[in-house]
């Protein structure tokens, strides 16, 4: 599905890294017999690992990783994306989160102005964020010892120091069941962690940690 997805997309050219955990469900093997694709499948430290390595590889001025089960909207995104680059440095847009069934269920991602408007909560929606490659060269990649945050981190990191643009779209659809659902509780710590690794003040950081671990509580019950 993945493949498909970018596969259809009309921009060219496009440099296709696919990652893989030496995984045994087929991965590995669909991705080496699709044309125009390059496939890595060896042992990482967690999907952070796998997309740190797919950002070194690549040779393209822009960079987007796309998930597994993850695909785009529709055949122009690559193309309607790096038309409004500019001289960005990093351009997001919106994901819409759908169930197994492909059944929308919603959608996620804003504008995010500053970093301070980050350390208050992770509003980017990282599946529909695409950064050029000198700002991993610029800033490094993922941080393993996130398992479930990753992303969050990367982004307080550079908020402040690059040019964004907020494309008001839906570029990705995401199958939710991933590792932050998956892992909830862990997502949260992380999300503390990160913050208070990039200057939020202990207390409020606290203050919102057990404000957002209640509401998941309070809504869902210990899922």
């Amino acid at each position: 599905m993945t493949l498909a997805a970018v596969h259809s997309q009309t921009y060219r050219p496009i440099e296709h890294l696919v990652i893989d955990a030496q995984s045994s469900d087929g991965t590995a093997d669909l991705a080496k017999r699709t044309p125009n694709v390059t496939c890595i499948s060896e042992p990482d430290l967690g999907v952070y690992d796998a997309f740190s390595k797919g950002a070194r590889m690549a040779r393209g001025d822009i960079v987007h990783i796309l998930g597994a089960d993850d695909v785009y909207t529709h055949q122009r995104v690559l193309g309607d994306v790096l038309a409004r680059f500019g001289d960005m440095d990093i351009v997001h847009g919106k994901v819409r989160l759908v169930d197994a069934t492909g059944r929308a269920i919603g959608v996620v991602g804003r504008d995010v102005r500053t970093k301070r408007d980050l350390l208050r909560k992770f509003r980017v929606a990282h599946p529909a964020m695409f950064v050029r490659r000198s700002i991993y060269e610029r800033f490094g990649t993922f941080h393993n010892c996130f398992h479930v945050a990753g992303d969050y981190e990367f982004c307080l990191r550079i908020w402040d120091k690059v040019r964004i643009r907020f494309i008001d779209d839906v570029l990705v659809d995401m199958r939710v069941g991933g590792l932050s659902s998956r892992n909830p509780m862990r997502s949260h710590r992380e999300a503390l962690a990160a913050q208070l690794l990039h200057g939020k003040a202990l207390l409020p950081a606290l203050s919102r940690h057990f404000y957002e671990v209640l509401k998941r509580r309070l809504f869902f019950g210990n899922r």
